[in-house]
Protein backbone atom coordinates (compact mmCIF):
# COMPACT_ATOMS: atom_id res chain seq x y z
CA UNK A 1 0.00 0.00 0.00
CA UNK A 2 1.33 3.46 -0.97
CA UNK A 3 1.08 6.56 0.16
CA UNK A 4 1.21 9.87 -1.17
CA UNK A 5 3.60 12.79 0.59
CA UNK A 6 3.99 16.66 -1.27
CA UNK A 7 7.59 17.67 -1.97
CA UNK A 8 8.72 20.87 -0.35
CA UNK A 9 6.90 23.18 -2.48
CA UNK A 10 3.51 23.46 -0.82
CA UNK A 11 2.67 25.37 -4.27
CA UNK A 12 3.23 22.78 -6.24
CA UNK A 13 1.50 19.89 -6.34
CA UNK A 14 3.54 17.03 -6.73
CA UNK A 15 3.20 13.56 -5.62
CA UNK A 16 5.63 10.27 -4.74
CA UNK A 17 5.46 7.42 -2.33
CA UNK A 18 7.39 6.09 0.77
CA UNK A 19 8.92 3.83 -1.48
CA UNK A 20 10.62 6.66 -3.74
CA UNK A 21 13.92 8.25 -2.64
CA UNK A 22 14.05 9.87 0.70
CA UNK A 23 15.89 12.80 -0.28
CA UNK A 24 12.67 13.78 -2.23
CA UNK A 25 10.35 13.42 0.86
CA UNK A 26 8.86 15.93 2.91
CA UNK A 27 10.00 16.48 6.46
CA UNK A 28 6.05 17.51 7.42
CA UNK A 29 6.75 20.01 10.43
CA UNK A 30 10.66 20.01 10.49
CA UNK A 31 10.67 16.54 11.87
CA UNK A 32 11.05 13.11 10.39
CA UNK A 33 8.11 10.95 10.72
CA UNK A 34 6.47 10.37 7.32
CA UNK A 35 2.58 11.30 7.30
CA UNK A 36 0.19 10.66 4.73
CA UNK A 37 -1.13 13.86 3.44
CA UNK A 38 -4.51 13.88 0.42
CA UNK A 39 -3.83 15.72 -2.88
CA UNK A 40 -6.27 18.81 -3.22
CA UNK A 41 -7.47 16.82 -6.68
CA UNK A 42 -7.75 13.49 -5.27
CA UNK A 43 -9.75 11.33 -7.71
CA UNK A 44 -11.77 10.10 -5.31
CA UNK A 45 -12.86 13.61 -4.67
CA UNK A 46 -14.41 14.19 -7.59
CA UNK A 47 -18.31 14.96 -7.76
CA UNK A 48 -18.25 16.33 -4.38
CA UNK A 49 -15.98 19.25 -5.49
CA UNK A 50 -17.86 22.20 -7.39
CA UNK A 51 -16.26 25.24 -8.22
CA UNK A 52 -17.86 28.77 -8.08
CA UNK A 53 -16.19 31.73 -9.50
CA UNK A 54 -18.51 34.72 -9.32
CA UNK A 55 -21.58 35.73 -7.18
CA UNK A 56 -24.08 37.91 -8.78
CA UNK A 57 -26.60 40.45 -6.39
CA UNK A 58 -29.56 42.15 -7.93
CA UNK A 59 -30.82 44.98 -5.91
CA UNK A 60 -34.44 46.74 -6.65
CA UNK A 61 -33.23 49.53 -4.10
CA UNK A 62 -31.90 52.85 -5.68
CA UNK A 63 -28.52 54.04 -4.87
CA UNK A 64 -28.95 57.07 -2.71
CA UNK A 65 -25.58 57.42 -0.80
CA UNK A 66 -21.85 56.66 -0.96
CA UNK A 67 -18.80 56.86 1.26
CA UNK A 68 -15.85 58.28 -0.59
CA UNK A 69 -12.46 58.78 1.77
CA UNK A 70 -14.27 59.00 4.39
CA UNK A 71 -16.96 61.02 3.52
CA UNK A 72 -20.54 60.46 3.06
CA UNK A 73 -22.09 61.87 0.18
CA UNK A 74 -26.16 61.67 -1.01
CA UNK A 75 -26.81 61.48 -4.66
CA UNK A 76 -29.19 60.96 -7.33
CA UNK A 77 -29.82 57.48 -8.56
CA UNK A 78 -27.55 56.74 -11.74
CA UNK A 79 -29.35 54.06 -13.45
CA UNK A 80 -32.20 55.56 -15.82
CA UNK A 81 -35.14 52.82 -14.82
CA UNK A 82 -34.49 53.43 -11.09
CA UNK A 83 -34.41 57.29 -11.41
CA UNK A 84 -38.12 57.40 -12.06
CA UNK A 85 -38.42 55.76 -9.19
CA UNK A 86 -36.85 57.91 -6.91
CA UNK A 87 -39.72 60.42 -5.17
CA UNK A 88 -38.54 64.16 -3.48
CA UNK A 89 -37.23 62.39 -0.33
CA UNK A 90 -34.81 63.70 2.90
CA UNK A 91 -32.56 61.62 3.74
CA UNK A 92 -30.93 60.95 7.52
CA UNK A 93 -28.34 59.35 9.22
CA UNK A 94 -28.06 57.49 12.83
CA UNK A 95 -25.12 55.94 14.79
CA UNK A 96 -24.52 52.55 15.21
CA UNK A 97 -23.45 51.22 18.69
CA UNK A 98 -24.19 47.82 20.48
CA UNK A 99 -23.94 43.88 20.52
CA UNK A 100 -22.85 43.71 23.55
CA UNK A 101 -23.48 41.71 26.44
CA UNK A 102 -25.88 40.98 28.03
CA UNK A 103 -27.58 42.05 25.12
CA UNK A 104 -25.63 40.34 22.25
CA UNK A 105 -27.91 40.18 19.24
CA UNK A 106 -29.16 43.50 19.44
CA UNK A 107 -27.47 47.13 17.87
CA UNK A 108 -28.90 50.69 18.88
CA UNK A 109 -29.24 53.26 17.35
CA UNK A 110 -27.15 56.53 18.77
CA UNK A 111 -29.49 59.47 18.89
CA UNK A 112 -32.17 61.35 16.43
CA UNK A 113 -31.95 60.99 12.83
CA UNK A 114 -29.15 64.00 11.33
CA UNK A 115 -30.85 65.23 8.21
CA UNK A 116 -28.24 64.97 5.31
CA UNK A 117 -27.99 67.76 2.58
CA UNK A 118 -27.88 66.05 -0.96
CA UNK A 119 -24.66 66.26 -3.09
CA UNK A 120 -22.66 68.12 -0.38
CA UNK A 121 -19.42 65.75 1.02
CA UNK A 122 -20.13 65.55 4.80
CA UNK A 123 -17.88 63.45 7.37
CA UNK A 124 -19.94 61.44 9.83
CA UNK A 125 -18.64 61.05 13.62
CA UNK A 126 -19.14 57.40 13.74
CA UNK A 127 -16.96 54.57 13.21
CA UNK A 128 -20.47 52.52 11.73
CA UNK A 129 -23.80 54.49 10.93
CA UNK A 130 -27.00 53.93 8.63
CA UNK A 131 -28.32 56.25 6.07
CA UNK A 132 -32.33 56.08 5.35
CA UNK A 133 -33.83 57.84 3.29
CA UNK A 134 -38.05 58.81 2.72
CA UNK A 135 -40.66 59.79 0.51
CA UNK A 136 -41.14 63.37 1.33
CA UNK A 137 -44.22 63.06 -1.63
CA UNK A 138 -47.09 65.41 -0.36
CA UNK A 139 -50.21 63.54 0.15
CA UNK A 140 -52.71 66.06 1.17
CA UNK A 141 -52.90 68.47 3.76
CA UNK A 142 -54.74 68.34 7.35
CA UNK A 143 -55.82 71.48 7.83
CA UNK A 144 -52.85 73.86 6.25
CA UNK A 145 -50.62 70.98 7.34
CA UNK A 146 -49.16 69.05 4.69
CA UNK A 147 -49.30 65.39 5.14
CA UNK A 148 -46.15 63.51 3.56
CA UNK A 149 -46.16 59.89 2.41
CA UNK A 150 -43.08 59.23 4.90
CA UNK A 151 -42.49 55.59 3.52
CA UNK A 152 -38.71 54.58 3.59
CA UNK A 153 -37.29 53.87 0.13
CA UNK A 154 -34.16 53.16 0.88
CA UNK A 155 -31.70 51.71 4.14
CA UNK A 156 -27.88 50.68 4.08
CA UNK A 157 -25.35 50.58 6.85
CA UNK A 158 -22.02 51.85 6.04
CA UNK A 159 -18.54 51.78 8.01
CA UNK A 160 -15.88 54.39 7.89
CA UNK A 161 -12.78 55.08 10.10
CA UNK A 162 -13.22 58.27 12.41
CA UNK A 163 -10.55 57.83 15.02
CA UNK A 164 -6.35 57.94 14.00
CA UNK A 165 -3.42 57.21 16.50
CA UNK A 166 0.40 57.75 16.34
CA UNK A 167 2.43 56.08 13.84
CA UNK A 168 4.44 52.78 14.94
CA UNK A 169 5.35 50.08 12.94
CA UNK A 170 5.06 47.23 12.22
CA UNK A 171 1.00 46.02 11.98
CA UNK A 172 -0.45 42.73 11.77
CA UNK A 173 -3.31 41.69 9.86
CA UNK A 174 -5.28 38.20 9.85
CA UNK A 175 -7.58 37.14 7.60
CA UNK A 176 -9.96 33.45 8.59
CA UNK A 177 -12.02 32.13 6.38
CA UNK A 178 -14.66 29.35 8.25
CA UNK A 179 -14.17 25.78 7.25
CA UNK A 180 -11.82 25.92 4.60
CA UNK A 181 -8.91 23.62 4.90
CA UNK A 182 -5.97 23.80 3.64
CA UNK A 183 -5.94 21.62 0.60
CA UNK A 184 -9.59 23.37 -0.22
CA UNK A 185 -7.70 26.75 0.16
CA UNK A 186 -4.98 25.38 -2.83
CA UNK A 187 -8.11 23.83 -4.62
CA UNK A 188 -10.37 26.62 -5.13
CA UNK A 189 -7.60 29.91 -4.43
CA UNK A 190 -5.31 29.12 -7.82
CA UNK A 191 -4.97 33.53 -8.41
CA UNK A 192 -4.66 33.94 -4.46
CA UNK A 193 -2.32 31.24 -3.87
CA UNK A 194 -0.18 32.29 -7.18
CA UNK A 195 0.13 36.21 -5.66
CA UNK A 196 1.21 34.69 -1.73
CA UNK A 197 3.70 32.60 -3.59
CA UNK A 198 4.91 36.28 -5.41
CA UNK A 199 4.65 37.79 -2.01
CA UNK A 200 6.51 34.95 -0.34
CA UNK A 201 3.84 33.91 2.02
CA UNK A 202 4.68 30.67 4.48
CA UNK A 203 2.43 27.65 4.00
CA UNK A 204 2.09 25.24 6.79
CA UNK A 205 2.27 21.73 5.90
CA UNK A 206 -0.33 21.13 8.09
CA UNK A 207 -1.82 22.49 11.84
CA UNK A 208 -3.45 21.09 14.88
CA UNK A 209 -7.13 21.27 15.39
CA UNK A 210 -7.93 21.20 19.00
CA UNK A 211 -11.60 21.46 19.08
CA UNK A 212 -15.03 21.47 17.39
CA UNK A 213 -16.16 25.16 17.38
CA UNK A 214 -14.26 28.80 16.16
CA UNK A 215 -13.60 29.52 19.55
CA UNK A 216 -11.76 26.63 21.01
CA UNK A 217 -9.52 26.55 17.85
CA UNK A 218 -8.88 30.24 17.51
CA UNK A 219 -8.33 31.24 21.21
CA UNK A 220 -5.03 29.77 21.28
CA UNK A 221 -3.71 31.27 18.19
CA UNK A 222 -5.54 34.63 19.24
CA UNK A 223 -4.69 34.60 23.23
CA UNK A 224 -2.61 31.91 24.22
CA UNK A 225 -5.72 29.89 26.27
CA UNK A 226 -7.38 26.79 26.24
CA UNK A 227 -11.20 25.98 27.59
CA UNK A 228 -10.48 22.28 26.48
CA UNK A 229 -9.53 19.94 29.32
CA UNK A 230 -5.46 19.52 30.09
CA UNK A 231 -3.23 17.25 28.25
CA UNK A 232 0.43 17.39 29.02
CA UNK A 233 1.94 20.67 29.54
CA UNK A 234 1.91 22.51 33.05
CA UNK A 235 -1.67 23.94 32.18
CA UNK A 236 -1.06 27.61 32.91
CA UNK A 237 -2.46 27.79 29.01
CA UNK A 238 -5.82 26.42 30.47
CA UNK A 239 -9.25 28.76 31.91
CA UNK A 240 -10.74 27.37 34.18
CA UNK A 241 -13.40 24.53 32.98
CA UNK A 242 -16.75 25.37 34.61
CA UNK A 243 -16.87 29.27 34.76
CA UNK A 244 -17.52 31.76 31.78
CA UNK A 245 -14.62 33.16 30.59
CA UNK A 246 -14.05 36.72 30.97
CA UNK A 247 -13.13 38.36 27.91
CA UNK A 248 -12.11 41.37 29.40
CA UNK A 249 -9.36 39.28 31.34
CA UNK A 250 -7.96 37.68 28.46
CA UNK A 251 -4.73 39.41 26.77
CA UNK A 252 -5.90 38.97 23.61
CA UNK A 253 -3.54 40.23 20.68
CA UNK A 254 -5.58 42.93 19.88
CA UNK A 255 -5.48 43.92 23.54
CA UNK A 256 -1.09 43.85 23.12
CA UNK A 257 -1.03 45.81 19.75
CA UNK A 258 -3.30 48.31 21.62
CA UNK A 259 -0.81 48.42 24.35
CA UNK A 260 1.95 49.49 21.52
CA UNK A 261 -0.48 52.21 20.59
CA UNK A 262 -1.45 50.80 17.35
CA UNK A 263 -4.96 51.03 15.76
CA UNK A 264 -6.86 47.83 16.10
CA UNK A 265 -10.30 46.36 14.17
CA UNK A 266 -12.03 43.37 14.73
CA UNK A 267 -14.62 42.55 11.76
CA UNK A 268 -16.65 39.57 12.49
CA UNK A 269 -19.03 38.75 10.12
CA UNK A 270 -21.39 36.86 12.89
CA UNK A 271 -23.62 34.92 9.81
CA UNK A 272 -26.31 34.64 13.38
CA UNK A 273 -27.50 37.70 15.82
CA UNK A 274 -27.46 35.08 18.18
CA UNK A 275 -23.31 34.12 17.12
CA UNK A 276 -20.23 35.75 16.82
CA UNK A 277 -16.51 34.57 17.81
CA UNK A 278 -16.41 34.23 21.98
CA UNK A 279 -20.29 34.64 22.10
CA UNK A 280 -21.39 31.30 21.83
CA UNK A 281 -21.18 28.71 23.26
CA UNK A 282 -23.53 30.28 26.15
CA UNK A 283 -21.65 27.71 28.49
CA UNK A 284 -17.85 29.46 28.03
CA UNK A 285 -19.16 32.59 26.63
CA UNK A 286 -21.02 36.06 27.04
CA UNK A 287 -19.54 38.47 24.66
CA UNK A 288 -18.10 41.37 25.26
CA UNK A 289 -19.13 43.80 27.72
CA UNK A 290 -17.36 46.93 25.95
CA UNK A 291 -16.08 47.15 22.42
CA UNK A 292 -12.89 45.21 22.43
CA UNK A 293 -10.97 47.19 19.81
CA UNK A 294 -10.73 50.86 18.54
CA UNK A 295 -13.11 49.50 15.74
CA UNK A 296 -15.55 46.67 16.44
CA UNK A 297 -18.22 46.43 13.65
CA UNK A 298 -20.57 44.15 15.02
CA UNK A 299 -23.46 47.13 15.50
CA UNK A 300 -22.62 46.52 11.87
CA UNK A 301 -23.01 43.00 10.98
CA UNK A 302 -26.02 43.22 13.26
CA UNK A 303 -27.76 45.55 11.17
CA UNK A 304 -26.78 43.71 8.02
CA UNK A 305 -27.94 40.46 9.43
CA UNK A 306 -31.32 41.70 10.92
CA UNK A 307 -32.52 43.60 7.82
CA UNK A 308 -30.44 43.61 4.86
CA UNK A 309 -28.84 40.14 3.74
CA UNK A 310 -31.30 38.63 1.45
CA UNK A 311 -32.58 35.97 1.53
CA UNK A 312 -31.93 35.37 5.37
CA UNK A 313 -28.95 33.05 5.59
CA UNK A 314 -28.16 34.11 2.28
CA UNK A 315 -25.05 35.51 -0.01
CA UNK A 316 -26.34 38.98 -0.74
CA UNK A 317 -27.06 42.61 0.45
CA UNK A 318 -30.43 44.46 -0.67
CA UNK A 319 -28.14 46.56 -1.55
CA UNK A 320 -26.51 44.70 -4.40
CA UNK A 321 -23.18 43.73 -2.78
CA UNK A 322 -21.92 40.47 -1.77
CA UNK A 323 -21.64 39.83 2.10
CA UNK A 324 -18.26 38.58 1.53
CA UNK A 325 -17.10 41.07 -0.61
CA UNK A 326 -18.79 44.05 1.70
CA UNK A 327 -16.78 42.59 4.60
CA UNK A 328 -13.60 42.19 2.86
CA UNK A 329 -13.75 45.86 2.08
CA UNK A 330 -13.67 47.21 5.61
CA UNK A 331 -10.64 45.05 5.62
CA UNK A 332 -8.62 46.51 2.91
CA UNK A 333 -10.20 49.72 3.77
CA UNK A 334 -8.52 49.32 7.31
CA UNK A 335 -5.57 48.44 5.69
CA UNK A 336 -4.51 50.89 3.37
CA UNK A 337 -6.58 53.86 5.34
CA UNK A 338 -3.89 53.52 8.22
CA UNK A 339 -1.00 51.77 6.29
CA UNK A 340 1.51 54.27 7.12
CA UNK A 341 0.47 53.20 11.01
CA UNK A 342 0.47 50.47 13.51
CA UNK A 343 -2.63 48.67 13.13
CA UNK A 344 -4.27 45.12 14.08
CA UNK A 345 -7.20 43.55 12.36
CA UNK A 346 -8.95 40.69 12.96
CA UNK A 347 -11.17 39.45 10.14
CA UNK A 348 -13.42 36.68 10.26
CA UNK A 349 -15.57 35.81 7.19
CA UNK A 350 -18.01 32.87 8.18
CA UNK A 351 -21.31 33.32 6.34
CA UNK A 352 -19.70 32.19 2.72
CA UNK A 353 -17.91 29.20 3.82
CA UNK A 354 -19.53 27.77 6.95
CA UNK A 355 -22.63 25.10 5.08
CA UNK A 356 -20.36 24.73 1.91
CA UNK A 357 -16.71 25.39 1.52
CA UNK A 358 -16.90 25.36 -1.88
CA UNK A 359 -17.90 28.60 -1.90
CA UNK A 360 -14.36 30.35 -1.14
CA UNK A 361 -13.53 30.36 -4.57
CA UNK A 362 -16.27 33.29 -5.40
CA UNK A 363 -13.82 35.19 -3.31
CA UNK A 364 -10.75 34.34 -5.24
CA UNK A 365 -10.41 37.13 -7.65
CA UNK A 366 -11.27 39.74 -5.29
CA UNK A 367 -8.04 38.24 -2.76
CA UNK A 368 -5.91 38.52 -5.79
Amino acid sequence: MYHRIYQCDPFTIVSTNFSDNSFNETLLLENTCKFPIIEPNEPNLDGYIEHYRSIHCNSKMSNMASIDDGYLIVHGELELWKQARVPKYKCYYQGLSGGLYPNISWYQLIGDPIEIASSKRLRIPYDQFIVRCYNKTVLGKIGNKPFYNESMFYERAFVTFSKMDDMEKPSLSILVLDSVSRNQFLRHMHKTVAYMKQLGFIILEGYTKVGDNSAVNLLPILAGKSILPQIGGNGDEILPLDEIVSLEDIDFLWKMMEERKCLTMINDDIGSVSRGLFYYPKEKFQGYKAPPAHFYFRPFHLFNTRHNVIPAGGQCLRTGEICAEAYLDIWETFATKFKDLCHFSFNFITALTHNNPNYIEVIDERLS
